[in-house]
């Protein structure tokens, strides 16, 4: 069993050591058609130390230099530039057209992408954003990418920053997640781990066809009067529960 009270002389929580920090970094510009790139960022297999995404500029030519103000800067002022951090199985040149804002769109069309962290950034109430604690150690095993939005075409862009530290420097700084939460298990059970805990209830939502759970009542079959768990004398109230009787939990 790893000692969990031991702390070594590494700076970062979790024992991760300054050196292995890496970082990675992209310039936001969006496609001035479909208003949407993706870019990637790093193929490896990564850690995320922490996330910055912050606006550059409000009005990028063509060149990617910044122009001057234009008769829209009042509109873009409040048109928020939107960063999406994700990561996924593959990375081809056409995945930089797909991702975007598409409610309807499948899987396929989105290229099965898992995002991790979205923002939304305007010059008139965000111009950066970073990454809360809970992202630290993230891990992603098949690499990381960013998409950005902006209904104002490459007129709009960002910047994002991202430290991290590859996969093979960074679990030793850990215990086996297994063997983490058997230690706290432990620390307050003398049951086997995980007896009697509620894991949950997950349903199917996919599946077209309803089966009916053989363990609840079927309420399509009216009640019979004559079933002889059926108490006469019992008081309903409008829940339809018995108000007398008791009942598990």
């Amino acid at each position: 069993m790893p000692n969990f009270g031991c702390h070594g002389p590494a700076s970062l929580r979790g024992g991760v050591h300054p050196d292995y920090i890496e970082s990675v970094s992209a310039d936001l510009r969006v496609d001035n058609t479909l208003k949407t790139r993706s870019y990637w960022l790093t193929f490896e297999p990564v850690h995320i130390i922490n996330v910055t995404v912050s606006l550059i500029a409000n009005y990028s030519s063509t060149d990617g230099a910044i122009s001057a103000n234009t008769s829209s800067y009042t509109r873009e002022r409040f048109e928020p530039l939107t960063v999406s951090l994700f990561t996924m199985r593959g990375w081809q040149e056409a995945n930089e057209t797909l991702g975007g804002w598409r409610p309807d769109a499948s899987d396929a069309d989105r290229d099965g992408r898992r995002y991790l962290s979205t923002c939304a950034l305007t010059t008139s109430t965000q111009t950066s954003w970073s990454s809360p604690p809970e992202m630290f150690g993230l891990f992603c095993d098949c690499g990381l990418y960013v998409e950005a939005i902006s209904p104002m075409g490459d007129d709009q862009c960002g910047r994002i920053v991202v430290n991290y530290v590859p996969r093979a420097v960074f679990p030793p700084s850990y215990a086996d997640p297994i063997d983490h939460v058997k230690h706290y298990w432990n620390c307050n059970r003398d049951t086997p781990f995980l007896e009697g805990h509620y894991g949950g209830t997950q349903f199917n939502y996919e599946d077209a066809t309803s089966t009916a759970d053989p363990t609840l009542p079927d309420e399509s079959i009216a009640t019979d009067a004559a079933d002889a768990d059926w108490q006469e004398d019992a008081s309903f109230g409008s829940s339809g529960f018995d108000s007398t009787a008791s009942y598990p939990i």
